[in-house]
């Protein structure tokens, strides 16, 4: 009786093993190998910034251009995993590294480890704002480029992060003489994306400078409002600033970065009136006077409408009639989770969705909880389904 009862219970455990067996295989088709793509590119995005070594052995090489590319558009190219790939055109957000930032690298390892190719342009008006006017142009001649590759590409997707997402915004929705069709862009992804950047300049130089010992959030907001404001102060030199002052408060500026200007002096031996100015904007941070925010938010206004999907002209937005994926982090210190609602219910001839994220704070990732990773999976899963379905 003993053997009989032991051979129906390895009978009975044999029956469980298979259908735990089972279970397993149809999880893994039916849920986790579909998003394995989404799990790839969020693990990378995760994990540390790229060595140069790293870069160099996925195929990474930075591109200056040619005499088919007037102006030259330097870019980093990040070949897929295979030839037949979709292609992502990658528009950072300001950094005055540019391409040469680690994090633009990570992104671009990110999506390789998607199954995708990368083109990564430096937009030169967000690298070193004030040099550069024609943020939308530069962003319009890598797409054009990208579509001539080589191989040529019928479609590419694109996917532009923080100002950088509202430049992509309004680069597909120029519609001007000579650019791609709207139908050349296959999906988009836009990750802590403005609405309105004219409207939220002057938040910016009003979030005050934080003590030294402060954290957390309250930092995070700091950090944001000055690295805001002097890249915004950068972009109206163009305006402000004449020659040979110019170049020498944009030196200063880039030596601020993000940092408190108020106990850092200012350039010595300025010439000009205005350049001295700028600076005193600059060292009294969220204290300066209404009168010199005026001044500056009217000399930076091209550069804020470049970025603002709002400030498009009337129906152009229209053009975008793609899938649009709309990523926001809920704790966002630098753009408002709002914005991009109200940039969906902009984008009206767009199929858009959007993903209020606890993942992320404005670009930089953290560790979500086990439901949320899952609705990350499936979001970004969209992206990449359209932009391999419509390739």
């Amino acid at each position: 009786m003993d053997v009989v009862r032991r051979r129906r219970w390895l009978r009975r455990l044999a029956l469980g093993a298979g259908v735990l067996a089972l279970a397993a295989v149809a999880a893994w088709a039916f849920l986790w190998r579909p998003v394995a793509p989404a799990a790839a590119l969020l693990a990378r995005l995760a994990g540390p910034l790229p060595s140069p070594a790293e870069l160099t052995a996925a195929g990474a090489t930075r591109w200056v251009g040619g005499a088919s590319l007037p102006p030259v558009v330097p870019t980093l190219d990040v070949p897929g995993p295979r030839a037949d790939v979709p292609l992502v055109l990658l528009v950072a957000g300001v950094t005055p590294e540019g391409i040469a930032d680690a994090r633009v690298g990570r992104l671009a390892l990110a999506l390789r480890a998607a199954g995708c190719a990368v083109v990564a342009p430096e937009v030169r008006g967000l690298t070193r704002p004030g040099d550069d006017s024609d943020l939308v142009g530069e962003v319009v001649g890598a797409w054009s480029a990208a579509l001539r590759g080589d191989p040529p590409r019928r479609r590419v997707a694109m996917l532009g992060v923080s100002l950088g997402a509202g430049l992509v915004v309004r680069a597909i929705a120029r519609g001007a003489p000579g650019d791609p069709p709207a139908d050349s862009v296959s999906a988009v992804l836009l990750v802590g994306p403005p609405d309105d950047v004219v409207a939220l300049a002057p938040r910016w130089f009003r979030e005050p400078v934080a003590p030294a010992s402060a954290t957390g959030a309250a930092d995070a907001r700091s950090d944001a409002g000055c690295f805001a404001r002097h890249r915004i102060l950068r972009a109206a030199t163009a305006t402000l600033v004449p020659q040979p002052d110019r170049a020498v408060v944009h030196r200063w500026l880039d030596q601020v970065g993000e940092r408190p200007a108020g106990a850092i002096d200012g350039p010595p031996g300025l010439a000009s009136e205005a350049a001295a100015r700028l600076v005193r904007v600059t060292r009294a941070e969220a204290d300066l006077p209404d009168v010199d925010l005026a001044w500056v938010l009217g000399a930076a206004r091209p550069f804020l409408e470049a970025t603002s999907p709002a400030a498009a002209p009337v129906g152009a937005l229209d053009r975008l009639h793609m899938p649009v994926f709309v990523l926001h982090g809920l704790a966002d210190p630098l753009v408002p989770a709002e914005e991009s609602d109200r940039l969906r219910d902009r984008l009206r001839a767009a199929r858009t969705d959007v993903l209020k994220s606890t993942l992320l704070s404005h670009v930089d990732v953290g560790s979500p909880g086990v439901l949320d990773t899952w609705h990350h999976l499936r979001f970004v899963q969209g992206f990449l389904d359209e932009a391999e379905a419509r390739r």
